[in-house]
């Protein structure tokens, strides 16, 4: 909805999983598709998309290089990923470490599977994708257990020990399977979803 209120002609769709899938417009004007971000392809061509939102999903997923090539795939040369995930190294979640407590956003019951972290994140696209992905902005939202009013003033000043953590991460290149390729390249102990042969041309 911020979105469309921006730019009122924009095509803005939904993904979720297990959600409706019918396509068919909402009240305000978003499209509705039920997808398995990590194992399927989204649903668009080639460098067709503007602008990606993924904000507290991540935390959620394990298959971070396949959701990353989709990304990276159907953004244009410019487009954005706005990313937005908790924040393992929260001023708190520091705190409860030092006494030996576990990070409010990374405990077993909970259904986070995975934790980020401003240094944490800025590797992985380094790393990965250095002529494809650069982190253009990073911001913080919160500050536990704070007032809002102080609590959006320290997240502004300190957006590392902020509660949840933003990346604006921009495509700067052509995208060339960057993503699934290293995963091939640089074998982990852990299995990877890669999506098969197809994905890597």
């Amino acid at each position: 909805m911020i979105v469309r209120r921006a730019h009122p002609r924009a095509r803005c769709v939904g993904i979720d999983l297990g959600g409706r899938d019918d396509g068919a417009p909402s009240a305000h004007g978003t499209e509705y598709l039920s997808l398995d971000i990590e194992s399927e392809p989204l649903p668009f061509e080639a460098s067709s998309v503007d602008l990606v939102i993924a904000n507290q999903v991540l935390e959620h997923t394990k298959e971070v290089f396949w959701i990353n090539h989709e990304v990276f795939r159907v953004l244009r040369v410019g487009g954005h990923l706005l990313l937005g995930v908790p924040n393992v190294l929260a001023l708190h979640n520091r705190v409860l470490g030092i006494f030996g407590m576990h990070p409010t956003c990374a405990k077993m019951i909970p259904a986070h599977v995975r934790v980020f972290s401003r240094r944490d994140v800025a590797l992985f696209y380094e790393t990965v994708a250095p002529g494809v992905a650069a982190i253009a902005g990073f911001y913080g939202s919160q500050f536990y257990p704070l007032p809002r009013a102080l609590s959006r003033s320290l997240a502004h000043a300190f957006p590392s020990l902020a509660v949840s953590i933003f990346f604006l991460v921009r495509k700067t290149g052509e995208y060339q399977a960057e993503f699934v390729r290293w995963l091939a390249e640089s074998p982990l102990e852990t299995a990877f979803f890669s999506g098969g042969a197809e994905t890597h041309r």
